[in-house]
């Protein structure tokens, strides 16, 4: 956890990796505590798993050392073709087995879960390697999109047995940003008033491949956790007895920031509308009126990058350069997308102006 200004007010801020697997998954050999480790290494201050159709990193994390981490299990829904894959929290149990989306969507929301599409777009440039599409868009009952996916996109670089190569021995190169389509359904369901949070998640397994007597560990967890994060903003600091449920709420309300790691740390932005008669402000995920007198918006960077404002689904502002400010006449909801180079650094939750 580190602490900025914003606005002349503390701001708290948590960076954590979301979407996390261990050998609760048929297809990861990690270990929970191995993980909980590299994410400690790492500094992290939160994990979440999500094992394909379990639950099982609940009872580990009990016999595991997690001072310094919060740890928050969860699992990973999908349906019978492996088709629309859904992180799901806050429940006390998982599927075990696959069934329609519409019913566990509808039931995990009806329990109180908490539930993400996860990777909901694909791009395979190779037939060796099938899409895990989300294709139930029939419904308003998730919380929020996995705007951003590592392994998904990783896999998307896959195409001939050089490029293969590239993406095995430098796999950040092929993080470039999250694809549009993604950001672009995303942007409808807020435009419609849904106020739909974005998450960016590793996807992590640590699978390893074995040529003869060599072995080596594909994407593992530790380099993951320093590339695609989701840091949670926060007015007040964490309590101890319910930190899982706070940053539960705050990936729910998109109190946060999707970024990428690999391109830069962000410690030094920030982004929020202020009402410089009132002197309130909001942050991502949070709302302002515009009853209450003049609103700005405002973003900072330490260097130049390529900054984008996007209003109601709509680019309003493109420009160069390390901080930016106009003053808000409309509601609606407002977000940045902000590129380092060709890559994508920062993507901000929504902050929504009312009226």
């Amino acid at each position: 956890m580190f602490k900025k200004k914003i606005f002349d007010h503390e701001i708290y801020v948590y960076s954590g990796c979301v979407h996390i697997h261990s050998e609760h998954s048929f297809d990861s050999p990690v270990s929970v505590k191995k993980v909980v480790d590299a994410a400690k290494k790492v500094g992290l201050d939160f994990i979440t798993f999500n094992d394909h159709l379990s639950l099982g990193s609940k009872d580990d994390l009990q016999n595991i050392n997690c001072a310094d981490i919060i740890t928050i299990p969860g699992y990973e829904m999908h349906d019978p073709k492996k088709n629309n894959h859904y992180l799901v929290y806050n429940t006390e149990k998982a599927y075990d087995k696959a069934i329609p989306a519409k019913e566990y969507v509808e039931n995990i929301s009806k329990k109180n879960g908490i539930g993400f599409i996860a990777h909901p777009f694909e791009i395979r440039k190779s037939k060796l390697f099938r899409k895990y599409e989300w294709n139930y868009w029939d419904t308003e009952k998730f919380d929020g999109i996995e705007i951003w996916n590592y392994l998904s996109q990783w896999t998307d670089s896959f195409c001939k047995i050089p490029s293969v190569v590239q993406s095995i021995a430098a796999p950040n190169l092929t993080l470039s940003k999250p694809l549009r389509k993604s950001l672009d359904k995303w942007d409808e369901y807020n435009k419609k008033g849904l106020r739909k949070s974005g998450i960016g998640g590793v996807d992590a397994h640590g699978k390893s491949l074995s040529i003869g007597s060599l072995s080596l560990t594909l994407l593992p967890h530790k380099k993951l956790f320093k590339t695609i994060r989701t840091n949670i903003w926060m007015r007040e600091k964490l309590k101890k007895e319910n930190s899982q449920e706070q940053i539960l709420a705050a990936l729910k309300n998109g109190n946060s920031v999707i970024v990428n790691y690999a391109n830069a740390d962000p410690e030094m932005f920030y982004c929020g509308i202020f009402s410089e008669d009132k002197g309130k402000f909001a942050l991502s995920g949070e709302e302002i009126s515009l009853s209450v007198g003049k609103l700005r918006f405002y973003t900072y960077l330490p260097q130049d990058c390529h900054i984008s404002v996007i209003h109601n689904g709509e680019r309003i502002i493109s420009q160069y350069q390390n901080k930016l400010n106009f003053e808000v006449k409309e509601p609606g909801f407002y977000r940045v997308e902000i590129l380092r180079g060709i890559y994508g650094w920062i993507y901000s939750n929504p902050i929504y102006v009312t009226e």
